[in-house]
């Protein structure tokens, strides 16, 4: 197929052709819609995103006072670390952090209640809970370190890539309880050979360390749905009918967050067709037992709590680590 050439420049008369056509174009004028006002008013705010109506205030929200934590002698701008002028200015940053958040971010991180660092009152206990396990393979999946984590129940874990500022790998662990957390950095310091992982063919020793930096206040809510209501980071599903679509049930309980879908660490059927669920936190699990308790797709299904593995005694911590269970067993149902 060919087409005519371009022609390389207009002439003269051409362009002053055009010229006359664009001059003799009539001046466009308004066409007057809608209704006459004498005076001006307000009209409504086409910002779906924002309305009065869902503007949080955070400092006449009461959720900013959750927690067991007394509230005498502090500062009216927040608590620990101080990072706002006023009341007004940590409203402002709560705001904009609700809009600009990712699907990856929590949408109330603990940053607007404590400030930057929680720093602990004489009445406030149980807050060194964190441990920092380091110098980790790149390549390392969060369940193959929680598999080596022992003593005591946990509320979450994070693996963290560090690796552009330690050269390694590294899993934030918080335990429910601090003495959990500090006997199980003075067991793995003991034993070394504890503490493990492969690394092209060797074992590579990781490190251990009681993060000194304190731990948020578990929020009363997780405090009782922990202890009371006998919540972990780990659910088996009973009775799953045959054609149950295991992709859906992921879907389902990620809820199209990559945060919450990242959270779940392993998942396997046993041989009676039980499925175990298990996630890096406990926040994470209840809210995956709500949705199988509540939705009707669901509504067949038995759904427990398990215990956590890692409250198993510190001293299974000398023996292998259990591999990862494929999804369905090898010897079939």
């Amino acid at each position: 197929m060919s087409y005519n050439p371009l022609p390389t420049a207009l002439s003269k008369d051409e362009h002053e052709k055009a010229l006359q056509r664009l001059r003799n174009i009539p001046t466009p004028t308004v066409l007057k819609t809608g209704f006459e006002s004498k005076d001006s008013f307000a009209g409504k705010n086409y910002d779906e995103r924002r309305s009065s109506s869902s503007h949080f205030d955070a400092s006449k929200n009461s959720s900013f006072d959750y927690g067991y934590r007394p509230t005498h002698g502090l500062s009216s701008t927040g608590r620990g670390v101080e990072m706002w002028n006023s009341l007004e200015d940590r409203s402002d940053a709560f705001e904009a952090h609700r809009w600009f958040a990712g699907r990856d971010d929590r949408k109330y991180p603990e940053i607007f209640k404590h400030g930057y660092i929680f720093i602990p009152g004489k009445e406030d206990k149980n807050y060194h809970r964190a441990i920092v396990i380091s110098n980790l393979p790149a390549e390392i999946q969060l369940r193959d370190v929680l598999a080596k984590v022992r003593g005591g129940e946990i509320m979450s874990a994070v693996l963290a890539d560090t690796h552009f500022v330690t050269g390694s790998m590294s899993v934030i662990v918080q335990f429910v309880q601090e003495a959990a957390a500090q006997e199980y950095v003075t067991f793995v310091n003991a034993n070394a050979d504890c503490l493990s992982f492969d690394c092209n063919g060797e074992a590579k020793a990781a490190e251990v360390t009681l993060l000194s930096t304190p731990s948020y206040p578990i929020h009363l809510a997780q405090l009782k749905a922990t202890t009371d209501n006998k919540h972990t980071r780990c659910i088996s599903i009973h009775n799953v009918p045959s054609g149950f679509s295991v992709p859906a049930l992921e879907r389902d309980l990620s809820c199209g967050n990559g945060h919450r879908a990242s959270n779940l660490v392993e998942m396997y059927f046993d041989k009676h067709r039980i499925l175990y669920l298990e996630f890096a936190s406990i926040i994470i699990a209840s809210s995956a037992f709500g949705i199988l308790k509540r939705w009707q797709e669901y509504e067949v299904l038995e759904v427990r709590f398990e215990p956590d593995p890692c409250a198993e005694a510190l001293e299974k911590l000398r023996l292998d680590a259990e591999p990862k269970k494929p999804l369905f067993p090898k010897g079939g149902f």
